[in-house]
């Protein structure tokens, strides 16, 4: 059991041994004067850079077990202020807290920086850890972390959007020249809080405390919250922000900063806006149409159908979403099918318009004309087809109310032209009768050459002129009749126009017995 205690706290030892050695070649090979010493003061390690560094004439070695009170009095004739120097140590000592970059001023007026770090949780490593540094290598180093903070505060400035480092409370560390604008400003904002800038902006509290709100959700889920802010420029116009705030966690997964970025998205905003009312606009505009507009997906699907569809057929949006438009169609849902999917196939954008019948809400079969549009939806990449349809039936009734009437009307016509036909052939045949009876009287009349034979040719003469016009008048209605059945033809002929006004003279003037005259 001795022995097995033995060989395990030889291991350990062997152990230590080879840490330390690994520790002694990594502190011998910075450029820093190192100083590592026990809790009752003594020297445990030591380099050579401390040992040129305070002028002490030994190898680090030799300073081994040395009583680090002593040496921090034989080094304080180094320093400007040697009291000073000693009064430090032992405030450090006392307050055994961290120590980063403390300047110390030397005899010579040269400035060295000191690092002090206590150790005092590590179970095989315990004391006081010291670093002294040069001046130059901390200028140098210092100036080589403010080339680079300089490189990327000019590009986080330059960066189109606000952005913002804040601390777990809320107060800004950083703030690019995007977000504000004006330099004091941004600098006086550092340490400082929404409140705070609300206050010496003279903004409502509201903004304040709606964003800590969001801050201390993104603490409280250590994820990133998005929100969108509503602010107004100096014109009074609204300025829309779409702002992120951004956890960085470190590797134990506790939060370190919060990074908050901000875009402005007014003109998407007012694009988005200007969308949106046009879309009102077209759905106001279909709403309103007395067509029946209907969306199908490939599959013949109802997708949207306007309210027309549902005051026509009584089917609410229950009813027909999701279901096959060729269901509800009576007559001529074969072709419908035929022409929706060559429609969708051959991608077509527009189709001539067909016939279907559809029943509408009294159960009654109407007849609807449609054709199909293509249609694009900004939320979906599914194809969809528009299907336009109107009603027809009234219109298709009026026709056929039309044709019969215009039948009737031919019918009428037709049988006006045979009454005229038929009354010019029977008035025809009277008035041949009465012409030749009076041609037996002219001729009896010139036999007998009585004395009252010029009034007797006066009057014939009188009747066979008004046969002659009533014969004339018969083929008028004959003509008339040829006219109304399309069967006329034009043959011109020449005509002597005093002898028709002298005809005319006769018939209408010669008989007055009044004395008057034409």
């Amino acid at each position: 059991m001795r022995n097995r205690i033995l060989k395990h706290t030889t291991n350990i030892s062997d152990s230590a041994g080879q840490q330390l050695n690994e520790l002694k070649f990594l502190f011998n090979n910075i450029s820093h004067a190192v100083l590592f010493e026990t809790l009752d003061n003594r020297i445990l390690f030591v380099n050579q850079q401390f040992c040129e560094l305070f002028q002490i004439p030994v190898s680090p070695d030799e300073l081994i077990g040395a009583d680090c009170s002593k040496s921090a009095e034989s080094s304080a004739v180094f320093f400007r202020h040697p009291e000073k120097f000693i009064k430090g140590i032992r405030d450090i000592y006392q307050q055994q807290q961290p120590v980063l970059n403390e300047e110390l001023v030397l005899a010579n007026g040269k400035s060295i920086y000191r690092d002090y770090k206590p150790l005092f949780d590590h179970p095989a490593c315990k004391g006081h850890f010291w670093i002294y540094k040069h001046f130059n290598e901390l200028k140098s180093i210092l100036a080589e972390t403010q080339e680079q903070k300089h490189f990327y505060e000019h590009l986080l400035n330059n960066i189109p959007a606000d952005i913002a480092i804040f601390d777990k409370e809320h107060k800004y560390v950083f703030v690019n020249k995007t977000a504000i604008q004006n330099d004091e400003t941004r600098q006086w904002m550092m340490g400082k809080d929404d409140f705070d800038f609300c206050k010496y902006t003279q903004r409502p509290a509201h903004m304040a405390i709606y964003r800590r709100g969001i801050f201390r959700e993104a603490i409280n889920s250590a994820q990133m919250v998005e929100f969108e802010e509503t602010n107004y420029n100096k014109e009074g116009g609204k300025v829309f922000n779409l702002r992120r705030y951004y956890p960085l966690l470190d590797k134990e997964g506790n939060i370190e900063h919060v990074i908050g970025y901000g875009v402005n998205v007014t003109r998407i905003k007012e694009r988005e806006e200007n969308l949106m009312e046009r879309e009102q606009a077209l759905k106001n505009l279909v709403h309103s149409m007395d067509q029946m507009v209907v969306t199908v997906n490939a599959a013949g699907l109802i997708k949207y159908a306007n309210p027309k569809w549902e005051q026509l057929t009584g089917l609410t949006i229950d009813q027909y979403d999701n279901q096959k438009l060729s269901h509800f169609i009576k007559r001529g849902r074969d072709s419908f099918l035929r022409k929706l999917d060559s429609f969708i196939t051959e991608e077509k954008t527009e189709t001539p318009e067909t016939y279907i019948y559809l029943n509408d809400k009294n159960g009654v079969q109407r007849v609807f004309s449609y054709y199909l549009s293509n249609f694009s939806s900004y939320n979906t990449e599914e194809k969809r087809v528009a299907v336009f349809l109107n009603d027809i039936t009234s219109r298709l009734m009026a026709e056929r109310k039309l044709k019969r009437i215009a039948s009737e009307e031919r019918r009428i016509n037709e049988m006006k032209s045979g009454f005229i036909s038929l009354v010019s052939h029977e008035l025809r045949t009277p008035l041949s009768v009465i012409l030749a009876s009076t041609e037996l009287i002219e001729i009896q009349t010139a036999a007998n050459k009585g004395t009252d034979a010029a009034k007797t040719d006066k009057y014939t003469g009188r009747i066979i002129q008004q046969v002659d016009k009533m014969t004339q008048l018969m083929n008028e209605f004959l003509f008339l009749s040829k006219i109304e059945s399309g069967k006329l033809s034009l043959h011109p002929v020449l005509l002597q126009v005093d002898e028709v006004v002298r005809k005319i003279v006769q018939e209408l003037y010669s008989p007055w017995q009044d004395g008057r005259s034409l």
